[in-house]
């Protein structure tokens, strides 16, 4: 039997926005995601945690993965992590395909959650 770990989501989008829509949905997942932070007098920001990524140059949640093998479903920046498998939405990612495939980047094509769970259960 195939062992399944738990998903972790990561997001550019706001970890308070995420969460109450996880837990509505009964989504049991870690979560990396931007924080809405009070700065006390003036106001609130977002909090882009991290620390500079050797990869990018930029504050980014790489460095906060875990270590082994990353299958990457989604769409956006995050897809080109080194060595990731990309599972990668064929909507809203019509131009990151694009540059996927002019850079040789390899990807497998999805277009619900069920093409998902089938194409995880036969890598393994």
């Amino acid at each position: 039997m195939a062992k399944r770990e738990r998903p972790l989501l990561l997001s550019s989008n706001i970890r308070q926005l995420i969460e109450p829509l996880l837990e509505h949905f009964g989504v049991e997942a870690d979560l990396l995601a931007n924080e809405l932070v009070s700065d006390g007098e003036s106001g609130w920001r977002v909090h882009f945690g991290g620390e500079i990524c050797p990869v990018c140059g930029e504050r980014c949640k790489r460095p906060k993965l875990p270590p082994g093998e990353v299958v990457y479903v989604g769409n956006g920046y995050s897809a080109s992590l080194p060595g990731a498998r990309l599972l990668a939405h064929l909507r809203p990612l019509r131009a990151w395909l694009a540059i996927f495939d002019a850079i040789g980047k390899p990807y497998e094509p999805f277009g619900d959650f069920h093409q998902i769970a089938s194409a995880l259960e036969r890598s393994v």
